[in-house]
């Protein structure tokens, strides 16, 4: 078996599909794995290129699969779409990211640890009960004027 260079991650709630080429961009395993084995097989294969989708989990899986020694990178799904060839699946999507990685022009995003994540899950609740305010005010503004027009005494 020849050994694996660059590997193309597809991440989902429940299944992995992973896409991996030799130095010559020849396929050579094409697997869908659960999540609890994703570890297990990384810790098993040689330190390699991974590309994964940029996403909020993306994050994640990239952290602990840089702690087994691979070289992680992030890429926007806007830059990977152009290169599904066929119909959208996870395999195919494995198959787009491994592709996309390639690119020596390829723009990456910035691996966010665990301190940045959970500011940005914060920054939007800390900003809810104002916004809840103003959507009671309005609402109550509304009623207030429904109550008005319709107790309108008639001429």
């Amino acid at each position: 078996m020849k050994e694996i260079s660059r590997i193309g991650l597809d991440i989902a709630k429940r299944w992995f599909q992973v896409h991996g080429v030799d130095g010559d961009g020849k396929m050579v395993v094409s697997r869908k794995l659960a999540r609890d084995a994703v570890l297990g097989y990384f810790a098993e294969i040689s330190p390699c290129d991974v590309a994964l989708e940029a996403s909020g989990p993306a994050h994640y899986w990239t952290r602990e699969l840089m702690k087994l020694g691979h070289k992680v990178r992030l890429i926007p799904p806007a830059y990977v779409k152009p290169f599904v060839k066929r119909g959208k699946n996870d395999a195919h999507d494995a198959q787009a990211i491994c592709e996309a990685a390639a690119r020596p022009d390829m723009r990456f995003v910035p691996v966010k640890s665990e301190v940045q994540q959970a500011a940005l899950i914060q920054l939007p609740m800390s900003l809810q009960p104002e916004c809840w305010r103003w959507a009671a005010f309005r609402y109550g503004r509304s009623q207030l004027l429904r109550r008005r027009r319709s107790c309108r005494p008639i001429p």
